[in-house]
């Protein structure tokens, strides 16, 4: 029996209203001029020794308004370790301690992602380095979601803070002198990619 024209009218108005599907991920690639990991270790209890990483290559797939769906793997350059002392950055990637030689990068995957509030979050994720692969979940802050000033390219930003036991990958040489926690702090921006539809930024605006 054919629908009642009255009905069919109906219900194509009903659809028409339904809020449209999210859209999927954006993916982004991390900026390595503008991401570092930084990091921090006590010193023999007198002081804590600062240094950074360079961040080598990184991909995030991520929709602001559904951060349980985020994905994040980075690569991170062990070899461009610095502590602003030539003598101490050769002893950190000597065999004793990073052994850069044979383990030159490490990497950082996400499995589950969580919003506090849509500013920040935690990325439940496994570091792997030097032979070994541990959970690791920072603590992330989303900085800015706008285009860049200069380039007027689409850009995103990220605060996020750790922290990781050495021994938990193999590193347990000098344990007088090196602290066994180390705190890191990770600084990233990623362009996305072109022709992707556009979000609210975190300026209220949209790009």
């Amino acid at each position: 029996m054919p629908l009642p024209h009255a009905w069919l009218v109906s219900a194509l108005a009903a659809a028409a209203l339904l809020p449209c599907a999210r859209a999927a991920n954006v993916q982004w690639r991390l900026d390595a001029r503008h991401s570092q990991v930084q990091f921090g270790v006590d010193h023999q209890g007198y002081s804590t020794t600062f240094g950074h990483l360079r961040i080598k290559d990184g991909l995030l797939d991520f929709d602001p308004h559904d951060w349980s769906s985020a994905r994040l793997e980075v690569e991170i350059d062990m070899t461009s370790v610095s502590l602003g002392d030539t003598r101490l950055d050769a002893a950190v990637r000597a065999a004793a301690l990073l052994d850069t030689a044979r383990w030159p990068s490490a990497r950082f995957t996400s499995r589950r992602v969580e919003s506090r509030d849509g500013r920040h979050g935690v990325v439940h994720g496994q570091l792997q380095w030097r032979g070994h692969t541990r959970p690791l979940a920072l603590a992330v802050t989303l900085n800015r979601l706008a285009p860049d000033p200069y380039s007027m390219r689409r850009k995103i930003g990220f605060s996020a803070t750790a922290t990781l036991a050495r021994q938990e990958f193999g590193i347990t040489r000098y344990p007088d002198a090196i602290g066994a926690d180390v705190a890191l702090r990770i600084e990233v921006e990623g362009f996305r990619a072109t022709g992707a539809p556009p979000l609210e930024t975190t300026d209220g605006t949209q790009e």
